[in-house]
């Protein structure tokens, strides 16, 4: 829920190794146009996973007309002591790009309500922008008594 408006999320998991070899040159261009917000997410525990991230946001930006909000995602916080991607240099990617970046857990949650708030609220706004300020279908007024959740 943001500003008494339900943000419908839709959220496509794909890994990059797989996605980008198999199902890339077809796949990204529909499930990406149009999007307002993207996540690519690796692990600090994979570096392999974050050096895709170029690869993967280069050939996605090359599908798009308009370029959507960007988030660097760095799941598994909780394996610190296995880390091999600092924070610096995820950062430092995240802001050359012009990307949100933040450091989650799905396993124990940390850090996950944070992140959906801001690609609710990025979401939010970027719609209403293109929207001349005026809500659209993805938007949807909730006047129920019941605020807690969309429905």
């Amino acid at each position: 829920m943001f500003e008494n408006h339900c943000v419908n999320l839709t959220i496509w998991d794909t890994e990059c190794e797989k996605f980008s070899s198999r199902y890339l040159p077809t796949a990204l261009p529909m499930v990406s146009r149009g999007s307002a917000v993207i996540l690519l997410v690796f692990s600090l525990t994979d570096r392999d996973s974050f050096e895709c991230l170029s690869d993967l946001d280069n050939r996605l930006m090359s599908y798009l007309d308009e370029i959507p909000t960007l988030f660097i995602v760095c799941n598994k916080n909780d394996l610190v002591e296995e880390r091999t991607v600092e924070s610096e240099q995820a950062e430092l990617y995240a802001k050359e790009i012009g990307a949100f970046y933040y450091e989650v857990s799905a396993k124990t949650g940390s850090g996950i309500e944070e992140l959906f708030n801001r690609v609710a609220e990025e979401s939010y706004n970027k719609l209403i922008h293109e929207n001349n300020e005026q809500p659209s279908n993805n938007l949807s007024n909730n006047d129920s008594h019941n605020n807690s959740k969309c429905t």
